[in-house]
Order: C-alpha cells, then structure tokens, then sequence
C-alpha cells in the first residue's frame, strides 16, 4: 500500500509539475512592426484603420537613403 501512495504522490508531482510550466513555454515576444490603429469619425461613418509600423529602432528612414 506504501508503494501505491508514493507512486501516486509522485505522480501528482509531475503533473503539477508539467502542466505548471506550459505557461512558461508559451513567451509572448513584441511584434517586429509595432501596431498602430487610426480612427476618425466622418458624418455618421466611423472609419477605423488598422496597420503595422516599420520598427526604425533609431534608423533614418526618410532622407537617409543615397542616390546611385
């Protein structure tokens, strides 16, 4: 009866132990291009854009290029 009680107390262990860390595997990274959503409203229309951004992380973009 011993064997049988810590065969199944280890194995509650494990469990715990297992599906307490699948939480963990599941990172959320930031997204390469930032999001941004613009939103106007025009007379009676609600006009929503949503789109990425290109991330510069302090890149110049416009004027930065050299003409060939």
């Amino acid at each position: 009866m011993n064997k049988l009680n810590n065969k199944f107390l280890l194995l509650c262990f494990l469990s715990v132990f297992v599906f307490g860390s699948i939480n963990y595997a599941q990172l959320v990274l930031p997204q390469p291009s930032p999001s941004a959503t613009a939103y106007q409203k025009i007379g009676t229309t609600d006009v929503t854009i949503n789109y990425s951004k290109p991330g510069v992380k302090g890149r110049t973009i416009w004027g930065g290029l050299v003409p060939y």
